[in-house]
């Protein structure tokens, strides 16, 4: 019978267990309060009570929901959980708050909660702005000395070094410059201290050359330099002053490109207007005339230039060439040459007396073989040749070597005419 009975007793406690499980999975798919609360006070002792009421708590998220919680089961299996989400919603509380005072104290009532690194900084950086708003290197020394390892104290150093990079910064001395360095070495503005430095050896440098080449290069080479301003205004007056000196078009065309609003670019035009015209009436070529009315289309020469032009171009020059047919080799006139020495030369000459022509020679010395040499391995050039109207122009230079005998010298010269009308001319000498 007592046997009976225990089977009765198991039988029932487990369908009692089952019914708690059903009913338990049942309100955790309802998730409510009322629902929480209904399985607390019909199963108070179930072994998903404890669940239950941290579902609830979390539910709800207070402080008083918490903390009824733990105080109901102070070393349940959510215990620890429940003062986790309990520290967040301190923690959250003092962040609104934000005074030192309601970090530590958060830190003193929640000792082990993975939020406390976090208090600690929040406080650390309120002592930092308090340092920030008093604005003084004492205030930021006291904060270094308060937390010696704190995440800030780099920003505190650099404010401390920046009160005094500030006395020397604004130096044109390079030797307090210096100095500076060797007294802070580490220093947050070394570089800038350092690329200060090297502003001020460029303009000393720059002072003591003193010609428009050294303002000019201190201006390409440090464009942001603290002396710009300076070399701008030095570049200007010693450009301007040579300009004048030596009346070049090329000083004059330097001014107008790099000081367009310069105290003197109207005098600056108004010379290379003249020079301009001079050197295209000078050199009375069609391209020099265009160059003119490019430069200056409002100028009262601009229809003279136009009209030259036209002339120019409706005419064509009459050149012819003088040359040797054969060059013997002789004995060399110079000490370091060797022989044969061979000399030649070539007379070009402009016989319409209308307009002139311009040509450049290139080519190479054949030696008896047909190899051809040149100077390095590269054709042999010539200086440009211009021939006035009417008149000649002679190219001649030299060449040695026993091995040339029975060459032959090959040249071509091309250019133009004052008009712009092509030429070609072929040149070819043998050696004897």
């Amino acid at each position: 019978m007592k046997n009976i009975l225990l089977i009765f007793a198991a039988i029932f406690i487990t369908l009692s267990s089952n019914g708690q499980e059903k009913q338990f999975h049942k309100v955790l798919e309802e998730n409510s309060v009322t629902a929480f609360d209904k399985f607390i006070k019909r199963y108070p002792s179930s072994e998903f009570t404890e669940e239950v009421a941290f579902k609830r708590a979390a539910l709800i998220n207070t402080t008083d929901a918490f903390e009824a919680f733990i105080s109901k089961f102070p070393k349940g299996d959510f215990t620890s959980r429940a003062l986790d989400l309990l520290s967040i919603l301190e923690f959250n509380k003092a962040e609104e708050i934000n005074t030192v005072e309601g970090y530590q104290i958060f830190i003193k009532s929640y000792p082990l909660s993975a939020l406390n690194d976090q208090a600690k900084q929040k406080i650390e950086k309120i002592d930092f702005d308090a340092a920030k708003e008093i604005g003084n290197t004492a205030a930021y020394q006291a904060y270094i000395e308060k937390y010696p390892e704190g995440y800030l104290r780099r920003d505190a150093e650099k404010y401390i070094e920046q009160k005094v990079f500030d006395l020397v910064k604004f130096s044109e001395s390079q030797e307090d410059l210096e100095e500076y360095l060797l007294k802070h070495p580490k220093s947050y503005f070394k570089t800038e201290v350092e690329q200060r430095i090297i502003d001020i050896k460029k303009w000393r440098k720059a002072e003591k050359d003193g010609s428009r080449y050294a303002y000019a290069e201190y201006i390409r080479s440090l464009p942001q330099g603290n002396f710009i301003a300076k070399a701008k205004e030095q570049y200007e007056m010693t450009l301007w002053n040579e300009s004048e000196k030596r009346d070049s078009p090329d000083l004059y065309r330097e001014y107008i490109r790099n000081f367009p609003g310069g105290s003197h670019i109207a005098a600056a035009n108004e010379r290379l207007e003249l020079k301009m015209w001079e050197e295209a009436k000078t050199k009375d070529w069609y391209s020099v005339y265009e160059d003119f009315i490019i430069s200056f289309p409002n100028s009262l020469n601009a229809q003279e230039a136009k009209k030259r032009i036209k002339y120019l171009k409706s005419q064509k020059a009459e050149y012819s060439v003088d040359f040797p047919a054969s060059v013997t080799g002789g004995d060399s006139p110079y000490g370091n040459v060797s022989s044969p020495f061979f000399a030649w030369n070539v007379t070009f000459y402009e016989k319409g007396d209308s307009i002139g022509y311009k040509v450049k020679g290139a080519g190479y010395y054949y030696d008896n073989k047909g190899d051809a040499y040149g100077t390095n391995g590269y054709q042999i050039t010539t200086r440009e040749l211009i021939i006035k109207p009417g008149g000649s122009e002679m190219y001649d230079t030299w060449f040695s070597g026993d091995r040339f005998r029975n060459g032959y010298i090959f040249m071509t010269f091309k250019g133009e005419d004052a008009g712009g009308h092509p030429i070609n001319i072929q040149v070819k000498i043998n050696c004897r």
